[in-house]
């Protein structure tokens, strides 16, 4: 696996540089409790000469964001939100990726928490998926999420490049993925979804949905079928957001 790739819709707001700050900072805590060794979060870049800032250095960090949201207002002036907080951050400040690397891209006036961890199987070994799921369902407890998925990105031997779960073998076209693992705003029994790995409820919130039990492979064709029925029971539900209902 090159990375497991979690993707959540969260309602969209435009947050103040504290506010989103402030945000940010509980949700790397979380990440923290579930990986103790990510202790070095680093971002803020925004020209090439830069080098990245200690996410705890705050001064300095917002006036990083500062001069993201005025750049990006004078070239996107009309566009809603655009003077909304946003960062992106790394588990690390090397060049190379590493097994076991967080990027986070927190988006909230886009919509968009994402959170993508490299070669997670090879870093967290037997651990990977309570890793993963733990870390998709601290979005969910923080955030307000409309829906989430976790994406996989790996290479196949029958394509000339890497590819994902979504792009090459989702069950709809028009609907979101499941992939490795999902969460959806309702509660839901195993009676409900009997493929399901697991389930993992979070509290007030909704439930993440665990469709393969181990870290997930595009090779392996019994994870992808498993995903699939996953795709059909959750759409039978009607807990599989429509994203084209042209292609109904």
């Amino acid at each position: 696996m090159i990375s497991a790739e979690t993707r959540a819709d969260v309602r969209k707001e435009s947050l103040s540089l504290d506010a989103g700050y402030a945000k940010v900072d509980r949700l790397l805590r979380e990440l923290e409790s579930i990986a103790p060794e990510l202790t070095n979060w680093h971002g803020g870049i925004t020209t090439p000469d830069q080098d990245y800032v200690n996410f705890r250095d705050k001064t300095t960090m917002l006036e990083r964001v500062q001069a993201r949201i005025d750049a990006f207002k004078a070239q996107f002036p009309a566009l809603p939100n655009a003077d909304g907080f946003g960062l992106r951050l790394s588990s690390n400040s090397e060049k190379k990726r590493r097994p076991g690397l967080f990027e986070l891209a927190y988006e909230p006036a886009r919509g968009v928490v994402a959170l993508d961890i490299h070669q997670p199987d090879v870093a967290f070994e037997e651990r990977a998926t309570t890793v993963v799921a733990r870390a998709l369902a601290a979005i969910a407890k923080l955030e307000d999420v409309q829906y989430a998925f976790v994406d996989v990105r790996d290479r196949v031997p029958d394509r000339p490049r890497p590819t994902t779960y979504r792009l090459s073998y989702a069950t709809f076209p028009h609907r979101k993925a499941v992939g490795w693992m999902n969460f959806v705003p309702s509660a839901v029994t195993a009676d409900q979804l009997p493929t399901a790995a697991e389930l993992v409820p979070v509290p007030g919130k909704g439930t993440v949905i665990v469709a393969v039990g181990e870290a997930f492979s595009l090779t392996n064709k019994t994870h992808i079928k498993q995903a699939n029925i996953v795709e059909m029971e959750l759409a039978d539900l009607d807990l599989l957001p429509v994203v084209d209902p042209s292609l109904r």
